[in-house]
């Protein structure tokens, strides 16, 4: 049953070629064989093809419920693909937790983490382009990861080239609004198909993907807006599964953290569907197509225009925020005593009772705060995790609390914010230090 719900659209429409070239049966088997599909799977797709010969259908493009059957259907057998596709959603889940908890002052300047989202961005381009090879692998050989690897090698980067020339139009029909936008958008969703299938690269991918919704485009959002009504379903049920436990165990760090990664397991499958979806509604798409296969001079040069317009919007921007960035930093100068004003009234209330501590303490010790801090912490634990530093001259304390925001009090001042750990200092840190 797993061929009867994979067997390529595009084996059956070969045989049909061949039936309509007046080759027998017999004749029509050794090639398909050759192509690596077995008897089986040759014996099955010569008779749909037979009857579709016999008994022709409409013109209609499949429905969004049998998109989705066979999506899932596919996803079901092929969970190494879905598994694949869960790699970079399972790093930017990591990122997203660790830029979380990293002070604001290092988050740009963290190696590692900057180094987790390069990362990521390099695994969403290899394990997309890696299952879509899959998705529209024509014979079992196709189908292994050694073979979409070795394709994936020599086609990321034109793959790549489509995604930003598909998002620079998109971009530029939004600049007119959001109707103009979805309707590029749509026209360009099957872009990245034709690239895959039929090896059109760059601009030529666009058009081709345009000229197969073109006088079809209701017909494909609804076909695309009904898989999508169906996919949300899982993650509906999920939504509920997920706020009865966090109702029973509480919403703590580990069961978000597990939320979020069951939460893309969930849509590295959806993605798999998608991508299945998509790629046999492209396939419908092109088998119905009563389009001229060259684009016209209006589709040529339209799309190259809302390119330009996505740049040039970009450079006005770039331009406007460096031109008008001296007009505009008396406001950051404003920012910084309004940070540390709002810092001081957050200040634990306890810090204040720490002069009298300490000053009683260095009294008794000759003016010496060596060992201030067995006295301070008792006070300050309530407030968080504390870090204490003293010596003969100075002394610092730091509380973080459960939202990683860090206080500090030292010899010099009652309060402040620290941006960063304090280590083995024994002074606070201001804002913007």
């Amino acid at each position: 049953m797993v061929y009867c719900f994979y067997m390529s659209p595009e084996l059956i429409q070969a045989i049909k070629e061949r039936i309509k070239a007046g080759q027998t049966r017999e004749e029509i088997e050794p090639a398909v064989i050759a192509m690596g599909h077995t008897k089986e799977v040759f014996e099955a797709a010569f008779t749909l093809a037979s009857h579709d010969l016999q008994h022709p259908v409409s013109s209609a493009l499949p429905r969004a419920r049998t998109l989705f059957k066979n999506a899932w259907n596919y996803a079901l057998t092929h969970l190494d693909v879905a598994a694949l596709l869960f790699i970079p959603l399972a790093l930017e889940t990591i990122g997203s937790f660790w830029f979380e908890r990293v002070p604001e002052s290092e988050r740009f300047v963290t190696a590692p983490l900057l180094g987790l989202f390069v990362l990521t961005g390099v695994a969403y381009i290899v394990t997309i382009t890696i299952a879509l090879k899959m998705v529209s692998a024509k014979t079992e050989e196709q189908q292994t990861f050694k073979t979409a690897a070795v394709w994936m090698v020599k086609n990321a980067l034109p793959l790549l080239w489509i995604y930003v020339l598909s998002g620079l139009v998109i971009f530029g029909g939004l600049l007119f609004f959001i109707i103009p936008g979805l309707v590029v958008a749509i026209s360009v969703t099957f872009a990245q198909y034709t690239f895959v299938a039929d090896g059109k690269k760059g601009m030529s991918a666009l058009h081709e993907s345009r000229l197969l919704v073109k006088g079809r485009w209701l017909k494909v959002v609804r076909k695309i807006a009904g898989f999508i009504i169906l996919s949300l379903i899982p993650l509906f049920l999920f939504g509920i599964a997920y706020g009865i436990v966090t109702e029973i165990a509480g919403e703590g760090m580990y069961v978000q953290f597990g939320g979020e990664l069951l939460t893309q397991a969930i849509s590295a499958v959806i993605s798999l569907m998608s991508l299945h979806a998509m790629y046999h509604l492209y396939l419908a798409l092109k088998e119905t197509s009563t389009e001229t296969r060259q684009p016209t001079s209006y589709g040529v040069w339209g799309y190259r225009v809302l390119i330009g317009i996505s740049l040039m919007f970009f450079v006005a921007v770039i331009a406007l925020a460096t031109f008008f960035r001296e007009k505009l930093e008396w406001i950051e100068e404003a920012a910084v005593p309004i940070e540390e004003m709002e810092a001081k009234e957050a200040v634990p209330a306890v810090f204040s009772d720490f002069d009298e501590v300490t000053l009683q303490f260095a009294n008794e010790r000759n003016g010496s705060y060596l060992g201030v801090c067995e006295a301070l912490r008792p006070l300050a634990e309530a407030e968080g995790e504390v870090v204490c530093n003293d010596s003969d001259t100075a002394w610092a304390l730091q509380t973080t609390d459960t939202f990683g925001n860090r206080f500090c009090a030292d010899y010099k001042t009652p309060g402040k914010v620290v941006p960063a750990p304090i280590g083995d200092k024994t002074e606070c840190i201001s804002v913007g230090e």
